[in-house]
């Protein structure tokens, strides 16, 4: 089964199940070679279920960077498969994946509490540690890039702390001391950033940290039962979930059992059937200088939600069909 497909310089990578990869050149659709995690370059064949697995893979440069279950990461020539470097990294999954720095330089969140930035050639261009205690489960920070700022998200036991380093020297912008979440955990590619604040949703509500300091600058709430993603547009920005939210699914299970009768049989197994009834997305507007509430929009959807930024607005997508707000 194809697990994962990544774009590199002139074709495809594809996982294939956790412990092959094949790439593919695009003009052609040729094969161009097969590497497992064993090292081995060769054709995807059974292997033992003990044996190393591929968990996340990222192209940048001519590159492609993958970890593995064993606690390693692998720097591969995009072109040929082979391995051209390998280092230690964290022994659990990447939270989120390695972020780019320009063309030819990566980060990534190694460690509980650590941030490792990298070139084309594998070689650490800078590292930074929050050199605190990390949260009891261990869990890898969580790292992204936005504008000219690396952001780390490093989890505590008491929630989430996040630094604002530079990108080039890693130094941190917020000397006094880091923004503080008081949440369980935070995805950081659901954040969005403009020219005075970094905007974080996490479960229950968004928080505003103003970029010159570090500190809050406003928050607003969420409804709690979805993760969230923020977009910026001129004056406006948009929360949504990243999946629809399912809205009272054993509504009309309770309202058939109260009243049964044959002739609403046919009526409940329609509602059951109807996506518009069993998932809604619900799109909210907020002023970014204040935080407060603009306007609420609700598309009817199920399953996951995507959005961009395009010149003529916003584009979203949701339950197959692409909805534009300006």
């Amino acid at each position: 089964d194809i697990t994962a497909v990544i774009p590199v310089r002139g074709g495809l990578v594809v996982r294939v199940g956790d412990q092959h990869l094949m790439a593919y050149e695009l003009a052609t659709g040729r094969a161009c070679w097969a590497l497992n995690s064993l090292g081995q370059l060769r054709s995807p064949e059974p292997m033992i279920a003990s044996a190393a697995r591929f968990l996340s893979a990222v192209a940048f440069a001519d590159r492609l960077l993958v970890q593995l279950s064993t606690g390693q990461w692998w720097l591969i020539e995009a072109a040929t498969g082979k391995v051209l470097r390998e280092a230690t990294t964290t022994d659990r999954p990447w939270s989120n994946l390695p972020q780019r720095l320009g063309e030819d330089a990566i980060v990534i969140a190694d460690g509980p509490s650590r941030i490792t930035a990298m070139n084309a050639a594998g070689r650490m261009l800078w590292q930074f540690d929050a050199k605190r205690d990390a949260s009891l489960t261990g869990e890898a920070a969580g790292v992204r890039v936005l504008g000219d700022s690396v952001f780390a998200f490093v989890h505590r036991n008491h929630g989430v702390e996040v630094e604002c380093l530079a990108t080039t020297t890693r130094i941190s912008r917020w000397r006094d001391r880091p923004a503080f979440l008081a949440a369980d955990a935070v995805d950081p590619l659901g954040a969005a950033v403009d020219e005075d604040n970094l905007y974080i949703p996490t479960a229950g509500r968004v928080t505003a940290v103003r970029l010159d300091t570090g500190r809050e600058a406003w928050r607003a709430d969420l409804p709690a039962n979805a993760a969230w993603q923020v977009v910026l547009m001129p004056n406006c920005l948009v929360a949504l979930p990243k999946h629809a939210i399912t809205t009272e699914p054993d509504a009309p299970l309770e309202s058939f059992l109260r009243f049964p009768h044959l002739r609403r049989l046919v009526g409940l197994l329609q509602t059951a059937l109807d996506n518009t009834f069993r998932g809604r997305v619900p799109v909210l507007l907020f002023d970014p200088r204040t935080g407060r509430l603009q306007q609420r929009l609700e598309i009817a959807a199920v399953g996951p939600v995507a959005a961009d930024i395009g010149n003529d607005g916003i584009w979203i997508a949701a339950g197959g069909t692409l909805y534009r707000l300006h």
